[in-house]
């Protein structure tokens, strides 16, 4: 498995899609901070031109890193099928678990080093053009908040992995995922208030509590990762998802098609 990981890693990295994709969502953060920047600015009584702002729209909407590793799992493997380098890995003998464990942590690392570079500039030009703002604090809780939602960022992918190779189109495995990771978790809130059983594991599910137990705005932040209880809800709920995600694709990937 080794040596496919070196070959999948020497292939991604030698094509321009990882760096244009980086390079487009970095150039978005710089751009937003800019704008931002140039508005208060032109306008004193501009009211968000604060770091605290900027940064609020990463901390109330973590959940777009799930959205952001599936779309990179997509650009980088979704045409392992269509070009022939699954066929050509099987038929060196590599066995289809070890290309879906393969794909896995190249996927990992890659998104992992694209994360870095993008929070940098975000970050970044965010404390450099802008003024605190209401929270002081905002760069350490966001990125404690990051460090939190990395390991069910890092099972949504997985997830992701798993159904390209099930499913026979790209739409489909997109459709699927977006199932498991939004709408059941919605469907379980909404059943959960009528049953208190439910309502206790829907609390448990990603979409759910960061989106209902962090407020970032300008009156103030209250995001859950800043108590040792929301750290281990985010951590708990995360290490399990990738588990049984991972137990998903490794039971697929034996009947992957090529």
């Amino acid at each position: 498995m080794r040596n496919y990981i070196k070959s999948e890693w020497y292939r991604v990295t030698h094509t321009p899609t990882i760096y244009v994709f980086t390079g487009i969502l970095a150039g978005l953060a710089l751009l937003f901070n800019l704008l931002l920047w140039f508005l208060d600015k032109v306008d004193p009584t501009f009211p968000y031109g604060t770091t605290a702002f900027s940064l609020s729209n990463l901390a109330w909407m973590m959940t777009m890193l799930f959205y952001v590793g599936m779309i990179l799992v997509y650009l980088v493997f979704a045409d392992d099928k269509k070009n022939g380098s699954l066929k050509n890995s099987i038929a060196f003998g590599i066995s289809r678990i070890e290309v879906f464990m393969g794909k896995c942590v190249v996927s990992t690392l890659v998104s992992l080093i694209s994360l870095a570079v993008i929070l940098l500039v975000f970050l970044g030009s965010a404390v450099l053009l802008l003024e605190p703002g209401v929270e002081p604090r905002a760069v350490e809780i966001t990125l404690q908040g990051v460090a939190c939602v990395i390991p069910m960022a890092v099972a949504s992918e997985v997830l992701g992995l798993a159904l390209c190779s099930f499913c026979q189109k790209e739409v489909v495995a997109g459709i699927d995922w977006y199932v498991v990771m939004v709408a059941i978790p919605q469907i379980c809130y909404i059943l959960g208030l009528k049953f208190e059983p439910l309502a206790k594991i829907a609390a448990w599910m990603p979409h759910n509590y960061l989106g209902r137990e962090v407020i970032a705005n300008m009156s103030g932040w209250h995001c859950l990762w800043q108590t040792p209880e929301g750290v281990a809800k985010c951590l708990i709920s995360g290490f399990i998802g990738l588990i049984v995600f991972l137990i998903f694709g490794l039971l697929v990937s034996k009947k992957q098609e090529v």
